[in-house]
């Protein structure tokens, strides 16, 4: 039986708009004939190399529309993406690759020195290619596809077919690889094609790596027959100089990036009337920074949710509703919601720790089903049954939904603080942080105390030029949160450590306090 899968969508794209532009990069641009006929050539040559149905496959690289060619290409061959990250270590990436059986890489110049030290320690890697240069040991894409037919290619997708391999962010522990069937990036640029309404094809600005989430976003964009314009600069300025140039109609940006953008001396001199979406995602955004952005920027900044695990968008909240929270005092509590589920969603209901479903308000784990939900972690039966419940996926956050269905994530399950006997959830304190004028961003973790059992601690970021005292967060959060909720211990940061979707790696974090050992009531609100 066949499945729906992404290469149907892309040829349909091309052959409604041949002509129209569908990637521009530092290189120039290319039309959807242009990539249609790269790609397809890509695909036969990949299985003139025994690439074959399911056939892992990564991409390593910048954002480059070369990049998105070898994937739509992979794609039409039947392969399924196993996702790494270019800033992650030699040695992460390569237990991901081998973990994952990966048979092909396809790699930009630029990471060159990587992806050659990726190739010593990868063996079953059996088709490189570098994909803007021939580098003497490894064909170009242009090499590669010579004498290849310009034809569409005729595989069968079927229901049982892996199309995508995920490698999860690893914000909490070891990174785990996905198992999910063709229909999770097919479903999931449907679902981006649901939630949009465009008077006119869109323009999406990649700014976040197209290896990870904003490919997925990048893909379904180019299933709207819409152009991706692909930077590698993550600057201000940048980005805001390249919506105006491009007339960009969306961008994904984590919150961080919005914060920074937010403060940029500059951002009244861009014209950014072409915006229509500003995708917030990968982690919780302050209720005031939403107001914030919608009088600097415009009413188009919206909401997701999603997880390698199970797909993205799972949930979404269009700036119609977020306008509609900030203009109504009844709704403002909405702000700090992820919208409702999407429709490719079968189910997404609230349990508690004993599998009970619960009724709207109360909180407890998020579980779902779907067709864009994994099938198992690759090699870890235990953790596959762990993660499931009724058929369902437990996706491992913690929130609840109210009475219009709107859902609210209050924190990751592993992360809940438990301090004095009461349990603290720290992206609500997180907020409370978030919202003080000298802090650009924050996470909050538990570590060991011995009166509280884990005392809450806030490690904080500031805005650039503007000072805050450790002292000064515990007092402003007991304020807003009262002193059980307050940190008992903040430490003020140059950076925080994220992974390539912007989510803080709290496991990096909870480091920083390995060599301390457990922090007691003389070191609270010190920064040691």
């Amino acid at each position: 039986m066949d499945t729906v899968n992404y290469a149907d969508l892309f040829e349909r794209s091309a052959r409604l708009s041949p002509g129209r532009p569908a990637l521009v990069d530092e290189t120039g641009g290319q039309t959807y004939a242009e990539v249609r006929s790269a790609a397809r050539r890509f695909a036969h040559a990949l299985i003139a190399r025994g690439f074959e149905p399911s056939s892992p496959y990564a991409f390593f690289s910048v954002n480059a529309g070369c990049a998105l060619v070898s994937h739509i290409g992979a794609m039409m061959a039947g392969g399924a993406w196993t996702n790494i990250n270019i800033k992650s270590t030699v040695e992460t990436n390569a237990g991901l690759l081998n973990r994952a059986g990966c048979k092909a890489l396809f790699y930009h110049s630029s990471c060159k020195a990587e992806a050659i030290a990726l190739l010593a320690e990868v063996p079953c890697l059996d088709i490189v290619v570098c994909l803007d240069a021939d580098d003497g040991r490894h064909p170009s894409l242009a090499r590669f596809i010579e004498d290849q037919p310009d034809a569409r290619v005729e595989i069968p997708f079927s229901y049982e077919g892996v199309g995508f391999m995920g490698t999860t962010g690893g914000t909490t522990g070891a990174p785990k690889i996905t198992r999910a069937s063709h229909a999770y990036l097919a479903l999931s640029a449907i679902s981006f094609m649901a939630c949009f309404q465009f008077t006119r094809p869109p323009v999406n600005l990649a700014v976040a790596p197209i290896t990870h989430a904003g490919g997925v976003l990048a893909t379904g964009m180019l299933a709207m027959g819409g152009t991706v314009v692909l930077i590698t600069s993550t600057k201000p300025a940048d980005i805001l100089a390249a919506i105006q140039k491009h007339q960009v109609s969306a961008v994904f940006l984590p919150p961080t990036l919005i914060y920074t953008l937010l403060n940029e001396p500059g951002l009244g001199q861009y014209d950014l009337t072409s915006l229509k979406y500003v995708i917030s995602a990968a982690a919780p955004i302050d209720a005031d920074r939403i107001r914030a952005a919608f009088k600097s920027i415009g009413p188009v900044l919206c909401q997701a949710y999603g997880q390698t695990e199970s797909g993205m968008p799972l949930t979404f909240m269009s700036p119609r509703e977020i306008g509609d929270a900030i203009a109504d005092d009844a709704l403002a509590g909405r702000l700090a919601s992820v919208g409702r589920p999407v429709a490719s969603l079968k189910r997404l209901e609230i349990i508690d720790d004993d599998g009970n479903f619960l009724e709207p308000g109360a909180v407890g784990e998020i579980v779902i089903s779907g067709p864009t939900v994994m099938r198992e972690y690759l090699g870890d039966p235990e953790g596959s049954a762990e993660a499931t419940h009724r058929g369902m996926h437990r996706t491992g956050d913690l929130g609840y939904l109210d009475n219009d269905g709107y859902l609210y994530i209050t924190d990751r399950k592993r992360d809940l603080i438990i301090s004095g006997g009461f349990n603290v959830y720290p992206s609500q304190i997180e907020k409370i942080v978030l919202s003080h004028p000298a802090v650009l961003d924050c996470a909050v973790i538990g570590v060991a105390h011995p009166r509280w059992g884990e005392a809450v601690t806030a490690v904080v970021q500031t805005i650039p030029g503007k000072e805050v005292s450790e002292r000064e967060i515990v007092e402003f959060t007991k304020l807003k949160a009262g002193s059980i909720n307050a940190p008992k211990y903040v430490r003020i940061v140059e950076d925080l450590p994220k992974n390539s979707a912007g989510k803080i790696l709290k496991r990096e974090l909870r480091k920083l306090f390995e060599n301390i050992g457990q922090i007691d009531d003389n070191q609270e609100a010190r920064n040691v």
